[in-house]
């Protein structure tokens, strides 16, 4: 698993098994063998180094001596060939929704911990009275006799139930 950190691939939808791939999506990379890179065609999207970066990009040649041509959907140029030694894997699945979430919390928590520590606060109050509600609807039945219960009414000190 990993999250792509540009927008090099998130060129538009294409007739692709693995079509665009927004900045910030999470990836599921499967690790391949010598002998798997040799069943990888054009089209496919693999993760490889290049120039001491992880790259992924789509395979759009493959040359008689084995090296893979690659490209960035949304980049105007070819990569420099890629040696298949220097492949790590075939992407086989993307989750934008999830590597969106993964992305904003590494960034809350990277810029502004404190944003994290009040969301992380407010996600434990929500939790914890969503809970206290739904123990509340166990014990009662129905959503509708808690509406008219006396016992959800906080009596504090100084405080009478009505």
């Amino acid at each position: 698993l990993m999250i792509v950190p540009t927008d090099s691939m998130d060129g538009g939808p294409t007739d692709n098994e693995i079509s665009t791939i927004p900045k910030d999506s999470m990836i599921m990379v499967h690790s391949l063998s010598d002998s798997d890179k040799g069943n990888l065609k054009i089209g496919d999207v693999i993760t490889f180094h290049q120039d001491g970066v992880t790259k992924v990009h789509r395979i759009v040649d493959i040359k008689l001596d084995g090296t893979f041509v690659t490209k960035g959907d949304a980049n105007k140029y070819n990569d420099p060939d890629v040696p298949p030694e220097d492949v790590m894997g075939k992407v086989v699945g993307v989750s934008v929704y999830v590597g969106k979430l993964l992305s904003a919390i590494k960034d809350l928590i990277t810029v502004n911990p404190v944003a994290l520590i009040v969301t992380l606060a407010a996600i434990i109050v929500i939790a914890a009275v969503f809970f206290r509600l739904m123990k509340t609807i166990g014990k009662k039945g129905s959503a509708s006799e808690i509406i008219a219960d006396d016992d959800l009414v906080d009596e504090g000190p100084g405080r009478e139930n009505p």
